[in-house]
């Protein structure tokens, strides 16, 4: 598999009591991230389509004070077969079972949270 060809940076951000900046809380470096999205189950996620045609799960922490943070690494990642491309896009199904991955071969992968 060839390296992934972009750089990333997956953040958490809330914007201030005035309305007007984004702050940050948290951010994992790597990858280059082409899509995201939550997930609600027991845990709070964010899962990611990647660069490196990849899908990464991120377990989001709150702290007391309510500030969200990401887990530095991935809790679960489902590799798709087309190496040298990328992950393009990614959703949920409604009851948050599987998750549907696009590539930029042209390929839908489907993948199953256990």
């Amino acid at each position: 598999q060839q390296p992934a060809r972009r750089h990333g940076r997956l953040a958490l951000a809330f914007v201030d009591r005035a309305g007007r900046q984004l702050v940050e809380t948290s951010a994992v470096e790597g990858i280059g991230v082409l899509d995201c999205s939550w997930l609600q189950t027991s845990r709070l996620l964010l899962s990611a389509a990647t660069a490196a045609c990849d899908t990464r799960i991120y377990q989001v922490h709150k702290g007391a004070d309510g500030t969200a943070t990401l887990a530095e690494e991935a809790c679960a990642t489902m590799p798709c077969a087309d190496a040298g491309d990328a992950c393009m896009a990614l959703d949920w199904s409604a009851d948050a079972s599987r998750v549907a991955v696009t590539s930029t071969a042209g390929r839908v992968y489907l993948g199953e949270l256990g």
